[in-house]
């Protein structure tokens, strides 16, 4: 496209696409907000701005990722797609020295890293934002609130270092994404979807099929439990005048959680209605549990309402009721009789038999203890499991083992 100097991208690196090219163009005229979904090429997108400035300034790039083992994929990636020196694109994390990071800067022509390390930096000087023509915030969604890239946007439109976001899902709502473009001084909105007429032909196709189960009725009973237990919760807040429905089928986590800063403006009558509304959501959470997970990770919640060591009114308000001591008896009963969630079945018969045809499966699992039950049973059934969690908690693999 004319304007834009591809020298420095390798040649037959990555197929050239019209709706990238016109993307990077775009993205040279000013602060830029690149919403594309995954797979679609928007890392080749900032590689062609890069080539681009790396060939018409003597500047240096920063291309930001929220974790380490994001900034050492896109280095990985820079070097695969730009004909520049591989020692030039280097990967600074606050697990190096801040000499060895000062060192970094000064000999790199592109630096991956994470914001919180190159905010730091750039606070102790180690860093001048003024020697930067581009910084690239992937993930740009996150440019929220307090976390660092809010802070690098607007250091960057004081220096004027040209700014390209990168997202796939920037939010659904509005005042968001204006959060976001304020934060990082974005001045054009570049969106691409599946439906475009020039994206279409690249589009990957999803073959997505639901199984359905039913609960039996072991867990209906125990839902039964919870239900009536939520009931009385949801008349409780509905009447101290916060819930106008009391209707079990419309109440959500979301309409519960905007009840807490309007309680917090009434404080100190609305104590005990904030109590319930906790006492609401870990019931909530229970049922949740149950119906997703099953018998265990609903037991395990149980108990760890117990050993808590610090006990809220509204955690213990779920241990003086009776039916608290029904559910925990009949999920442990069910636990140790080896009674199983009916998803877990048709999890090893849909992985099973994508295994015996050759095939490599994903499973991915909202908790982490479904993780390592879901593990333990493939290994069982001698279809050679393995998991990957984060470091959180104990168990989690760092983020070099990530990497």
């Amino acid at each position: 496209m004319a304007g834009l100097d591809l020298s420095l991208l390798r040649k037959g690196a990555s197929e050239l696409r019209d709706y990238q090219l016109a993307a990077a163009s775009e993205a040279l005229r000013g602060g830029t907000l690149l919403v594309m979904p995954t797979a679609l090429g928007k890392t080749f997108v900032a590689a062609m701005v890069i080539s681009h400035l790396l060939a018409k300034s003597p500047k240096k790039i920063l291309f930001l990722t929220p974790t380490k083992p994001l900034a050492m994929q896109q280095a990985k990636r820079m070097r695969e797609l730009l004909e520049i020196a591989p020692e030039s694109v280097l990967v600074v994390t606050g697990e190096i020295s801040p000499e060895k990071r000062a060192a970094q800067y000064s000999s790199a022509r592109i630096v991956c890293g994470t914001p919180q390390c190159v905010e730091n930096d750039v606070l102790t000087r180690r860093l001048a934002l003024s020697e930067l023509s581009l910084i690239v915030f992937d993930e740009a969604h996150r440019a929220i609130g307090k976390y660092s890239y809010s802070f690098l946007g607007k250091q960057a439109h004081e220096s004027g270092a040209l700014v390209l976001a990168l997202t796939a899902s920037p939010s659904s709502k509005e005042e968001k994404i204006r959060e976001i473009c304020e934060n990082l001084g974005i001045e054009r909105i570049e969106i691409k979807t599946e439906s475009d007429e020039d994206v279409r032909e690249y589009a990957q196709k999803i073959k997505m099929d639901w199984e359905f189960v039913d609960l039996p009725q072991e867990l209906l009973g125990l839902r039964d439990i919870l239900h009536e237990m939520l009931s009385e919760c949801l008349q409780s807040l509905k009447k101290d005048g916060y819930l106008e429905t009391a209707d079990m089928r419309k109440a959500n986590k979301r309409i519960l959680l905007a009840l807490r800063p309007v309680m917090a403006k009434d404080i100190p009558k609305s104590y005990g209605s904030l109590s319930t509304l906790a006492r609401t959501m870990n019931v909530m959470h229970s049922i949740d549990l149950l119906e997703s997970q099953g018998v265990s990770a609903l037991y395990e919640f149980l108990i760890g309402l117990q050993d808590r060591e610090q006990k809220t009114k509204a955690v213990q308000a779920i241990l003086a009721d009776h039916r608290y001591a029904k559910l925990v008896a009949r999920t442990q009963t069910l636990k140790e009789g080896g009674f199983e969630h009916p998803k877990m079945k048709k999890m090893r018969e849909t992985v099973g038999e994508a295994v015996r045809k050759g095939k490599s499966v994903i499973v991915f699992a909202h908790f982490r203890d479904s993780v390592s039950e879901i593990e333990r049973q493939l290994n069982a059934e001698g279809l050679r499991a393995a998991q990957l969690v984060g470091m959180s908690g104990d168990g989690g693999m760092s983020q070099k083992e990530q990497h």
